[in-house]
């Protein structure tokens, strides 16, 4: 899963784990129904030395 949250990042971690960390923690805390998925979502993000793409696990034709 996905997700998108409203909260501002100072995006100054180089540790893409921090930033879908934040992610499922909005999930978790979110909504009551979303809290068992929480561990499944990731950040579209990307840092210095991982692709957003790697990092979500999606695969480009």
């Amino acid at each position: 899963m996905y997700g998108a949250t409203p909260c501002a990042r100072d995006a100054t971690s180089t540790d893409v784990a921090d930033c879908n960390s934040n992610v499922q923690d909005r999930a978790f805390f979110g909504h009551s129904l979303l809290r068992r998925f929480s561990g499944d979502f990731t950040a579209l993000e990307c840092t210095a030395t991982t692709n957003a793409s790697d990092n979500m696990g999606t695969i480009w034709d």
